[in-house]
């Protein structure tokens, strides 16, 4: 399974997912974020991932196509995380992306265009004010009537408590975790990412 780590702003923190089965870490550059880190910050954090063979990832809000690949190099990345999918179109030949799609009471799982590859779908809770990070989760019904969950990964109010749940629940190519591993925002709480990776491992190996 695709697990992706998101928020990271410290060194500490970076070392200790290292040492985790990890297949992606995110960075967030949307300013108004409590984990929002600079282009050359996420470039050193990431260095200590790529030795472990992790990716890193972008997640970009109202930036610009060129804002973003300008950031992105300078940040080193592997793949961008993107909401506003009409810049999306423009930066397919760059990187890969994970198309976030943010679930709404009255969204349809028709309406939801899946990417091809290499690019993914990611599906988070919606939030008026914040894109990602909130501790808050969609109503995992939604999934019941969705096809392609084997190109889709799971984010919003995604724990070490509740995990095994959404797992038993369907079996989604890959899950996003921010608040769910944290203390505070972009202080992440090792036990937790511990706990989570090996309830996942539990549940299905």
């Amino acid at each position: 399974m695709f697990v992706k780590y998101c928020g990271f702003t410290r060194i500490e923190d970076v070392q200790f997912a290292a040492g985790l089965p990890l297949s992606a870490a995110g960075f967030i550059f949307h300013r108004p974020s409590k984990r929002c880190i600079s282009p050359e910050k996420a470039a050193e954090l990431g260095s200590v991932l790529k030795k472990r063979g992790i990716k890193t990832v972008g997640v970009f809000v109202r930036q610009t196509a060129q804002e973003i690949r300008e950031m992105s190099e300078k940040a080193e990345l592997d793949m961008l995380q993107l909401y506003d999918h009409c810049v999306a179109q423009q930066l397919t030949s760059f990187l890969p992306i994970l198309y976030a799609y943010r679930v709404r009471e009255e969204s349809s799982p028709d309406e939801i265009i899946v990417p091809p590859a290499p690019h993914f779908l990611l599906l988070d809770a919606f939030h008026p004010a914040e894109y990602g990070g909130t501790g808050e989760r969609f109503d995992w019904k939604f999934l019941e009537h969705f096809a392609s969950l084997e190109r889709t990964i799971i984010a919003g109010g995604i724990n070490h408590s509740n995990v095994k749940d959404l797992l038993s629940y369907c079996y989604p190519y890959g899950i996003d975790v921010s608040s769910g591993i944290e203390k505070e925002p972009g202080v992440k709480d090792h036990q937790k990412m511990g706990a989570l990776i090996n309830n996942i491992q539990n549940e299905h190996g």
